[in-house]
Order: structure tokens, then sequence, then C-alpha cells
């Protein structure tokens, strides 16, 4: 309470409720017995949305078609496709922006060097894993994210790369804070 923003809204809304008689009862506690009662009494009902969740969440993986952005860089812990597999993936269409890439996977051009070869051969192994898996070229300008995670995570120690987390910012931040802010001037 040493903010005064914080002390200046809470005496706000004291002087405001204070004419309605409303007092606080702090919550008592709640004897095992009675919430194993409660559990069992709607344990059907929970474990029906339960169920519709998990269904929801998992999908159908058989028919659906699953969509992964590459780039050509390189670092000690890429498996983009082995992540694929180990998720259940069974339809695969990947897009790169590197046409030499694509290319040696579609067996349009040949692999020369050594190391080519060897990432060729395992790039088509993995490939066969998968129903159904396609490759696409795409102009660079559409391939940025994958551009920035691939250089995100070559800068990173293999040590240090243990979670990155991914947000998806469908609107600014500050139109959060502004909204925030319109609320209390109407309070």
């Amino acid at each position: 309470m040493r903010k005064p923003k914080l002390l200046g809204r809470m005496s706000k809304w004291f002087v405001h409720l204070s004419g309605y008689d409303i007092r606080y009862d702090p919550r008592t506690a709640i004897k095992s017995k009675s919430l194993a009662d409660f559990v069992s009494d709607f344990s059907p009902a929970i474990q029906n949305l339960a169920d519709e969740e998990i269904l929801t969440l998992k999908g159908n993986k058989e028919a659906e078609v699953w969509q992964m952005h590459i780039d050509g860089a390189s670092n000690q812990r890429g498996a983009g496709m082995q992540l694929a597999l180990e998720l259940g993936v069974r339809n695969l269409q990947i897009f790169s922006d590197s046409l030499l890439i694509v290319n040696h996977v579609n067996d349009e051009f040949i692999a020369r060097d050594s190391k080519m070869i060897a990432y060729l051969k395992l790039a088509k192994e993995l490939k066969q894993k998968f129903k159904d898996c396609k490759l696409k070229q795409v102009p660079r300008d559409q391939n940025v994210e994958a551009d920035a995670l691939a250089t995100l995570g070559a800068t990173f120690k293999p040590t240090e790369l243990s979670n990155i987390p991914i947000a998806h910012m469908l609107e600014p931040s500050i139109k959060k804070l502004e909204e925030a802010d319109r609320g209390e001037l109407e309070d």
C-alpha cells in the first residue's frame, strides 16, 4: 500500500462501498470429506468436459495438415522434422526460403558436398516417416519469422537454450493499459 495510486484507488472504493454495509467474512477451511463429496457429485460432468477439451487439443492428426516455416540457417540443436514427428504430426507442409534445400530434398538438384549429402539423407529419411510431407520454396520476405527465430537460436549456447516462450500478440500491449486507464476514469 505504499504506492499513492493504489492507496487513492482503495480509498475511493472504500468511500463508495461504505454506504452499503458490506462486511468481510473470511473463508473457513473446507473439510476434506466435503471436498471429496463435491468432486464425486460433479465428476461425470467435469470428466466429460475434460475429455472434450483433450479431444479438441489433440485434434484429428491423421487428417490435419501442419505447416512449418524453416530457414536455411544451421545450429547445433536444429531438428524441425524430428520435433514434428514427436508431436504426432502425420501430414506436414514445409516452407523454406532456401531454393537449394528445397530442390535438394525434392530431387531437383544433386548434392555434391559430403556434409550436404549427410543432411539430405537424414531429411529424406525423416520425410518418409510422414504420411504426407511436401517442401515448398517461398520468397525471403514471406519467411521473416523463421529467419528471426533461426538467428535467435544460433546465438544461444546449447546449455542456455532450454525454453524460449513464444507469444503471439494480436494487439499492441499499450491498448490494454489504455483500456484499464479508461476504466479507472469511469469508476
